[in-house]
């Protein structure tokens, strides 16, 4: 029976009957592909799900197929294909996705020139495409299913925003829903978080599971040895992640202090006389807010985090707001990049005491390092609330750049890490011939400021 003929019948069965024909039609056997292990269990799932796993594991042929099927079975279909950044997508994912999903000889085709913005199926189903980066008419309106490339990029935020594409509206499929793959990151990554919360089905994809790397007996095959031998000689963090598929923080991380068993504590706001918040401006990528309670002895805990994309300075600042209710307290100060004085702006409009402040990265670097450090009374200077994220994720993946002590890497998330280094600096940094503003005793901030 093909899919047309499905189609005619789906109307007149209970929504029981649909999903399970629906299940059927995703896992019978189509091109003489094997799928094996978690990957062989995503093409049955219709819920929230990531699959994790090293490098070349299977994962995104999984996932691409997974939509593939659905795309066919069921005419009218409208899915997205989504990763981060949209210019990430081409030479990645779509290229698995032209060559190992539809073929040379497919009867789909792509629209929007040499980048393309959907594909067509012959039964009216269209597959989008597009970054988080811009939108665009991948997200516009309702999704029957998003699949999400390399997930671990993503901020909670993001993956939300996501699954308010898929509610059912579309109609085109019995059960909408978001998935996506993604390798390894830190130990406290929002997948795992949101999976241990029961928010998502977390699924784990294994080398043995690609049948170009391992036969049917188990047995690796000249592909698999090559390909084992190339992540093999990965070193470090790489090596643990993309070979070996574990969910670790970084070797060498800038910040060889940080220990979640002595850092991530819960603490009640009313430990703390001053509150501050800490502030990154941003847009396409996240504006990050820190909640900041400092205690007597100049300890600093984060109390909690907001971590948003696509948000101006007035949704930033209403954020900031916000947590003056939720806390029922005015904080003390503040703290916004000086750059951002639009931001500063916004913030001042609403009422909150911001400033302006940036200090040299490299001393921020340091005074947080310092902060970190356990001191003669068995306690660090600076610790953080478990659900404070994305906070922990950064300050577990900080890395130097190559080579150098002297600037962090390019290109890795650290609006969390900006947003305390400029408090950081502001609160125990001398700067303008002044003496450091709270020092160790910050008692006097909560009538400075």
């Amino acid at each position: 029976m093909d899919s047309l003929a499905i189609a005619s019948i789906m109307p007149h069965l209970t929504p029981r009957e649909r999903v399970e024909v629906d299940r059927l039609l995703l896992t019978r056997p189509m091109r003489c592909r094997v799928f094996r292990g978690d990957n062989a269990l995503a093409l049955t799932l219709r819920e929230e799900f990531i699959l994790s796993g090293p490098a070349e594991t299977g994962k995104t042929i999984a996932c691409l197929t997974l939509l593939d099927r659905i795309a066919r079975a069921h005419p009218g279909a409208q899915l997205s294909i989504v990763r981060k950044v949209q210019s990430d997508l081409e030479a990645t994912v779509l290229q698995t996705y032209r060559d190992k999903i539809l073929g040379k000889a497919s009867d789909v085709h792509a629209f929007g020139g040499s980048h393309a913005e959907w594909f067509a199926y012959p039964n009216g189903s269209r597959v989008w495409v597009g970054g988080l980066d811009n939108p665009g008419k991948t997200l516009s309106s309702e999704r029957d299913a998003v699949y999400v490339n390399q997930c671990e990029e993503l901020s909670i935020s993001d993956w939300e925003t996501l699954t308010t594409r898929t509610t059912g509206r579309a109609g085109h499929v019995p059960l909408a829903f978001t998935c996506g793959d993604c390798n390894p990151r830190g130990s406290k990554h929002w997948i795992l978080e949101r999976a241990k919360a029961g928010g998502l089905r977390l699924l784990h994809s294994y080398h043995r599971d690609n049948p170009t790397l391992f036969d049917s007996a188990g047995n690796i095959t000249p592909q698999g040895e090559i390909t084992l031998a190339r992540l093999g000689a990965l070193t470090g963090l790489r090596k643990k992640r993309l070979h070996e598929g574990l969910w670790v923080q970084a070797e060498g991380m800038i910040y060889a202090d940080w220990d979640p068993a002595v850092h991530v504590r819960s603490s009640d706001v009313g430990n703390f006389p001053a509150l501050a918040i800490a502030a990154d401006d941003g847009y396409t990528n996240p504006a990050a807010l820190l909640w900041v309670g400092i205690d007597v002895d100049g300890r600093l805990h984060v109390l909690a985090e907001w971590y948003e994309t696509q948000k101006i300075h007035s949704e930033i600042a209403a954020a900031a707001l916000s947590m003056r209710f939720r806390f029922g307290r005015r904080p003390q100060v503040v703290v916004v990049d000086a750059a951002a004085a639009g931001l500063v702006g916004a913030m001042q409009s609403v009422g909150l005491p911001a400033i302006g402040h940036k200090g040299r990265v490299l001393d921020s670097i340091n005074l947080v390092a310092d902060l970190l450090k356990v001191r003669g009374d068995g306690r660090p200077r600076l610790t953080v609330d478990p659900g404070c994220n994305h906070f922990i994720s950064e300050i577990e993946d900080y890395t130097w750049g190559s080579g150098s002590k002297e600037a962090p890497a390019t290109g890795q998330a650290d609006h969390a890490m900006t947003a305390i280094y400029y408090l950081a600096h502001y609160l125990y940094a001398p700067h303008d011939g002044e003496e450091t503003r709270v020092g160790y005793a910050p008692a006097e901030i909560t009538d400075k400021y």
